[in-house]
């Protein structure tokens, strides 16, 4: 004999008892309710043997520290930035002041040579060449006055200004009351 002990309802202990061709013995289990209420608590606490807690404390404050000094390497950078874009305005104003003087000479000598062209002293040469030097001496004005656009519009943006290029500059460097 067979003993089951399970939750079968009798139908199926008899199917059971065909299938297994022998004799089974049922017991059939009663179900009951219990009910039951309680609160559960846990706590948890660790030693910072290692020092954990101290050493994140630490990495915030160093990462705040690098966080202030990328500032103050972003202030010099801008500054630097200024102070060099500043020195490209005064020089490029310079070399358009040394570039119109150079324009007006070579056209004095224009007038020397056609000049000496209309009394046969000068060659076709010599006066073609003197207009082609006008011309690139024009060309080199009118190049170095975009580069002082440029370098306004640059130095404003700097500044935080919007940049319309109107940025007065000086014809010079200013002089120092001391050396350096």
């Amino acid at each position: 004999t067979c003993l089951l002990v399970k939750r079968y309802t009798p139908s199926m202990a008899c199917m059971l008892k065909w299938l297994l061709g022998g004799k089974v013995r049922s017991t059939i289990q009663r179900k009951y309710t219990q009910t039951t209420h309680g609160v559960d608590t846990t706590v948890a606490w660790e030693v910072d043997l290692w020092q954990r807690l101290s050493l994140n404390q630490q990495g915030a404050e160093a990462d705040w520290r690098a966080t202030e000094a990328d500032v103050r390497g972003a202030r010099l950078a801008l500054a630097a930035n200024v102070a060099r874009r500043w020195f490209r305005v005064v020089e490029t104003g310079g070399q358009i002041g040394l570039a119109q003087h150079n324009l007006d000479n070579l056209r004095r000598a224009l007038t020397v040579i056609e000049e000496r062209y209309r009394r046969g002293l000068a060659t076709t040469l010599d006066l073609r060449l003197a207009r082609t030097d006008i011309a690139q001496a024009e060309e080199r004005l009118a190049s170095r006055r975009m580069e002082l656009d440029e370098a306004k519009r640059t130095l404003e943006t700097l500044l935080g200004r919007y940049p319309e290029g109107t940025l007065e500059e000086r014809p010079s460097l200013p002089t120092l009351s001391r050396p350096v």
